[in-house]
């Protein structure tokens, strides 16, 4: 916001840094376009009579000019000579102008590059943890406020208190199957979820006997020994 009660989209405060990535993609589309030529000049020692002149100009027209002429290599008549106007690709640093584009986008939406299919810098061994910070950095902000609007909206005064809106992003933020069974496998050992729970968060049925709680071994026999010890 530029004035405490407007606030300002991505696109309006980043419209520069768009921009240039927008530019960027039309002068190569242009440039490729063109067969990859730059755009030149052709200069002449003297002057050319306007005879001399129509003639060349319906010449190079005919055999140079169109798609076709991208592939025929000019005859410069009357001494003429080739002159490059613009800056080569490489000079203006078009491919990093592009990739830096992305990077710039990813940094004004709040996102981790690979989720724009830049994986320059991603790995399998970090793409698991971009993710997570994704949810807890970029999402888990947006749907904080949600929460909020929705619970002030639609709760009643009385409800406010007893009953809270949370979006369930536990899907979001699991790891792989390996991570996940793990996982389950640890709480439903030591009692935080049952078989059920542990079977419903992969989407797994219900069994029979699966609504009871384990509760290990260790933690068991300390309870004996305390209650034999009270008799």
């Amino acid at each position: 916001t530029t004035n405490g009660l407007w606030g300002r989209g991505p696109i309006q405060v980043a419209k520069d840094n768009i921009g240039l990535g927008l530019a960027a993609e039309k002068f190569g589309a242009k440039f490729f376009k063109k067969g990859g030529n730059l755009k030149s000049v052709i200069e002449t020692p003297g002057h050319l009579g306007d005879k001399e002149f129509r003639e060349w100009k319906a010449r190079w027209e005919e055999f140079y000019t169109g798609e076709m002429g991208d592939h025929v290599t000019p005859v410069l008549e009357y001494g003429m000579s080739y002159k490059a106007l613009g800056i080569p690709p490489e000079a203006a640093q078009f491919l990093q102008t592009r990739e830096f584009s992305i990077t710039d986008v990813s940094r004004w939406f709040n996102l981790p590059p690979h989720m724009l299919h830049d994986l320059t810098r991603s790995t399998f061994s970090n793409i698991e943890h971009q993710d997570i910070q994704m949810v807890k950095y970029s999402l888990r902000p947006i749907v904080k406020r949600q929460e909020n609007e929705l619970e002030s909206k639609l709760l009643l005064p009385k409800e406010r208190g007893k009953l809270v809106i949370r979006y369930n992003m536990d899907a979001l933020l699991r790891g792989d199957l390996a991570s996940v069974t793990a996982h389950i496998k640890e709480m439903v050992l030591t009692g935080v979820y049952n078989p059920d729970e542990g079977r419903a968060l992969l989407n797994k049925n219900p069994r029979p006997g699966g609504s009871e709680y384990y509760t290990p071994a260790n933690i068991v026999g300390k309870n004996n020994n305390q209650s034999n010890g009270d008799k």
